[in-house]
């Protein structure tokens, strides 16, 4: 179609979103099942978003919705992880979950 696909761009999304979301399940006292969705999600997203970028329409657009309805949940996700992790350091003091929840809205904008 006249433009690039950049396939090395994928190939590290795929490898290190999930990563990502490992290391925010840490922080979180988040379900092993919550977080295997999320990286699956996060699978289907990268997927979905290389055939949205390689196929034609209609197929481009089928794929580019799957892909951003995948994010939003991936997103949620985050944001669930994050408040979790807040939530269970409160006992530390005000101003470190008021630095927290700034974190928080930060990562999930």
């Amino acid at each position: 179609r006249g433009r690039r696909i950049i396939l090395l761009r994928f190939v590290q999304w795929f490898f290190t979103t999930p990563t990502m979301l490992y290391l925010y399940s840490i922080v979180s006292s988040i379900s092993r099942f919550e977080l295997t969705v999320a990286m699956v999600l996060d699978a289907v997203m990268v997927v979905m978003g290389f055939f949205a970028s390689w196929c034609h329409p209609p197929i481009n657009l089928i794929s580019l919705l799957i892909s951003f309805s995948a994010f939003f949940i991936i997103v949620r996700a985050i944001n669930h992880m994050m408040g979790l992790a807040i939530e269970d350091s409160s006992p530390q003091g005000v101003q470190y979950s008021r630095a927290l929840v700034w974190a928080r809205l930060f990562m999930t904008l």
